[in-house]
């Protein structure tokens, strides 16, 4: 993936240790801090050996922070997941997670510090984080991140989010290319059917927008029906059009999807 992981605190429990196979949906949670990165950097993964059934044998885990300040005066909640389970089938997703909550958590410090905020009527900033649970099996996790956060005298909060896409099999992190066959004309699919989403909205969308949009970076989601293209706020329209979505279905795609790739499972046949 070329991707370099500041490593996080990695909170592990006890209240897990019989977890079953595959992901459960039920959520435990747990409370968490913020680690200082660690010098080290992402460790290349061996994959251990399969368990008797197969399957790698992963629970999901919510770690959550809550900060205050009054100088100046903020607020801070966010909640996220990990993965627990054998380590070097989480430790890139957990990694990877962490250092995102961290990046946002650290930003969002950095521009309110520098106000002068003497006065007792001062308005409150805050930053939350929070995660929508897209899609999970016993390979694969789909993470929405959101990331809403309010400046003060702002004239409006500004809302984010990030995707992750992990592949419990390999350890890995999906990029969308990885779900296609070498070759195969998936992403002028997705792409047409993007384009063709948006401009039937009225959002005052540019034609053209999206291409650039998905070449900065990527930010898509597995849902059982569909594959989920996500876009924040003057992305691909004004701030008061909000985020957008466009999800396309898994019949459209599936001639395209590589066979044993992370998207095989919803391939139609």
């Amino acid at each position: 993936m070329g991707l370099k992981y500041l490593l996080g605190l990695m909170v592990m429990t006890s209240l897990l240790a019989a977890c079953t196979a595959g992901l459960p949906t039920e959520i435990h949670q747990q409370e968490a801090q913020l680690a200082p990165a660690s010098q080290d950097e992402g460790q290349a993964l061996v994959q251990s050996p399969a368990q008797p059934d197969g399957l790698p044998h992963l629970s999901l885990v919510e770690r959550s922070l809550a900060l205050e300040s009054q100088d100046p005066p903020y607020e801070i909640q966010a909640v996220w997941p990990n993965l627990e389970g054998n380590s070097g089938l989480t430790v890139t997703f957990n990694v990877e997670v962490d250092h995102r909550v961290r990046t946002a958590v650290e930003s969002f410090q950095d521009q309110v510090r520098g106000a002068d905020a003497a006065d007792e009527g001062w308005p409150l900033s805050w930053l939350t984080v929070d995660y929508e649970l897209t899609f999970t099996s016993d390979r694969l996790v789909s993470v929405y991140l959101m990331f809403d956060t309010y400046i003060a005298f702002s004239a409006h909060p500004f809302p984010a989010s990030q995707s992750l896409n992990y592949d419990a099999a390999t350890g890995q992190l999906i990029d969308l290319v990885d779900l296609f066959r070498p070759g195969a004309e998936a992403l002028p699919v997705v792409l047409g059917e993007v384009e063709q989403a948006l401009l039937a909205r009225d959002l005052g969308y540019a034609d053209g927008t999206v291409e650039s949009v998905l070449q900065a970076r990527e930010n898509w989601n597995f849902l059982p029906e569909g594959l989920r293209l996500n876009f924040d706020v003057y992305e691909v329209g004004p701030y008061a059009a909000g985020p957008q979505y466009v999800l396309i279905p898994w019949d459209l795609l599936s001639p395209h999807v590589v066979p044993g790739g992370p998207a095989e499972i919803f391939s139609v046949r």
